[in-house]
């Protein structure tokens, strides 16, 4: 019995020594720098600047003279925006 038992935990032991390296490949740090490709921003054309025509007819008032005008949609005043309990639409 004494053998038996010797032997079950010897076993054990070298299951538990060699069953796993603790390395995964796809998670060491050259394998994630080695898949990163290069960034390269899309430039946006027809984008370029603001024309008060496109707002004339929705009877709504720039802010203030001689500031420019946000870009991107999602900055514009009134644009919907996402929050926690839903979305704001604007006016």
């Amino acid at each position: 019995v004494r053998y038996l038992t010797r032997f079950i935990i010897i076993c054990n032991l070298f299951l538990v020594c060699h069953g796993q390296t603790g390395e995964d490949p796809n998670n060491s740090p050259i394998h994630v720098l080695s898949t990163i490709e290069k960034y390269s921003p899309k430039l946006m054309m027809g984008n370029a600047s603001f024309k008060p025509e496109w707002i004339k007819d929705l009877k709504l008032l720039l802010p203030c003279d001689n500031i420019a005008v946000p870009k991107r949609g999602t900055r514009l005043p009134n644009a919907p925006r996402d929050y926690r309990s839903g979305t704001h639409r604007g006016i």
